[in-house]
C-alpha cells in the first residue's frame, strides 16, 4: 500500500517532480523496503533507479537497471550532470549490475557516464508467434508516418511496379489491420513477409517478427538517416547542440577499443571524428555510423531494399522459407546466450550482496 501511495503521489504530481526527486525518495525507497527484496529490477525510465540506489546503497539490496529507453528521459538539462554522474556511482557497487536493450543505448551510456552496460536483445516470446503464411499478402508496418500519412502514393506504387513486375502477392498496411480489429499476433504471422520502415532503434516489433520467424524486407541502410531515428530511444531531449552536449563525456573516446571489444563490434572505426551517439540529431554522418550498431542493420537474413523498385525484385526473387529458417537459427542461438548471461548476472549480483 505505502508503494502505491507514494507512486501515486509521484505521478499526480507530474513532470515538474523530477527537478525535486530528493524530497520523494525517502519515502518511495521506504516502500520497496516494505517488501525486503533481495534483488529489485529497474527499466523505464531510467531516472527511477535512483530509488532503488538508496537501497542498493543502504541495505544491500541487488540490482539490476534493464534500459530499453534514453537515460536522459524526464530530466531536465540541469540536472543531467548530477543524474548520469549517480548513475556511474551506482554501477560501481558489485552487487548492482547495468544493462540496456541495444548496442546503440549500450554506447550511448558508455559515452555519457563511463558505464560498460551489456547490450541484451529483447525477444518476441510472449507472443507465441510462429511464421505460417498463409495469406497472398505482404504486411506493410509503417507507423511513424501516420502524421504525415502517404500511404496511398505508396501503395498506388509499388501495387504498380508488383504488376508490372508479374509479383502475384498484394500489400497491406497494419494501419489497416488495426482498423478492422486483425492486428494480432497470429494473424501478423500469416502474411508471406513484412516490409518494416523502422522508426526506432528498440522497436520490439522488429524483435517480435524476428523470432517467430516472418521474413524482414527494410529500408537499406543509406536510407536509415531518414526512417530510424525518430523514437524516443534517440529524439533530442533539449532544444539546442549546446544543451545536448551536456552529456557528452570528455575523452570518451580514449577508451573506445576496449568498448568496441566489450560490445562486440571491433570492425567499427570512428574515422578520427566525435561520433557522439548524443549527436545523431545533429549531423547525418553520425546516424549513418551507429546505424551499424542497431540489430536491423547486422542481425542475419533481414533483406534490405534501396527503393519501391527494388523492393519488389527483392519480393520476387526470395527464398523466403530459406530466409525464416535462418532467423530461427540465429534467433535460437541469441535466446541462448541470452538466457546464459541473466543466469551468471542474476548469480553474480545476489552474491555479491553486502552480508
Amino acid at each position: 500500500i505505502r508503494l502505491v501511495e507514494a507512486m501515486e503521489n509521484l505521478g499526480a504530481i507530474g513532470e515538474p517532480v523530477i527537478l525535486e526527486m530528493d524530497k520523494f525518495l525517502p519515502d518511495l525507497a521506504a516502500a520497496v523496503w516494505d517488501y525486503q527484496p533481495d534483488i529489485a529490477v529497474c527499466t523505464h525510465p531510467p531516472l527511477l533507479c535512483r530509488i532503488l540506489h538508496v537501497l542498493a546503497r543502504d541495505r544491500g539490496v541487488g540490482v539490476v537497471g534493464f534500459f530499453g529507453g534514453s537515460i536522459e528521459s524526464m530530466v531536465y538539462s540541469e540536472e543531467l550532470v548530477g543524474w548520469v554522474t549517480e548513475l556511474h556511482q551506482m554501477a560501481q557497487l558489485p552487487h548492482v549490475k547495468i544493462t540496456t536493450s541495444s548496442a546503440f543505448l549500450a554506447m550511448k551510456i558508455f559515452a555519457a557516464t563511463g558505464v560498460v552496460a551489456p547490450a541484451v536483445p529483447a525477444f518476441g516470446l510472449a507472443t507465441d508467434m510462429v511464421w505460417a503464411p498463409r495469406r497472398q499478402e505482404v504486411l506493410v508496418w509503417k507507423t511513424s508516418t501516420h502524421c504525415c500519412d502517404n500511404a496511398a502514393n505508396f501503395f498506388g506504387l509499388v501495387d504498380k511496379l508488383a504488376e508490372d513486375a508479374g509479383f502475384s502477392y498484394g500489400f497491406r498496411h497494419l494501419k489497416a489491420l488495426r482498423t478492422t480489429n486483425e492486428a494480432d499476433y497470429e494473424t501478423l504471422a500469416s502474411f508471406q513477409a513484412v516490409v518494416l520502415f523502422p522508426y526506432d532503434l528498440t522497436l520490439f516489433s522488429f524483435y517480435d517478427m524476428y523470432h517467430a520467424g516472418v521474413p524482414i524486407f527494410a529500408p537499406d541502410i543509406l536510407a536509415s538517416t531518414h526512417y530510424l531515428w525518430r523514437g524516443a530511444v534517440t529524439a533530442p531531449r533539449y532544444s539546442d547542440l549546446e544543451q545536448d552536449r551536456i552529456a557528452i563525456r570528455p575523452g570518451w573516446t580514449s577508451d573506445w577499443d576496449h568498448l568496441k571489444k566489450a560490445l562486440g563490434f571491433a570492425d567499427f572505426e570512428d574515422f578520427g571524428i566525435d561520433f557522439h551517439p548524443r549527436l545523431v540529431g545533429h549531423d547525418v554522418r553520425v546516424r549513418f555510423f551507429w546505424a551499424q550498431a542497431v540489430e536491423v542493420y547486422y542481425y542475419p537474413a533481414v533483406q534490405y531494399f534501396a527503393n519501391a523498385a527494388d523492393l519488389i525484385v527483392q519480393l520476387k526473387q526470395a527464398k523466403l522459407p530459406e530466409i525464416s529458417a535462418e532467423m530461427r537459427r540465429f534467433d535460437r542461438t541469441n535466446l541462448q546466450n541470452a538466457a546464459k548471461f541473466w543466469r551468471g548476472t542474476l548469480l553474480n549480483v545476489l552474491g555479491n550482496r553486502p552480508s
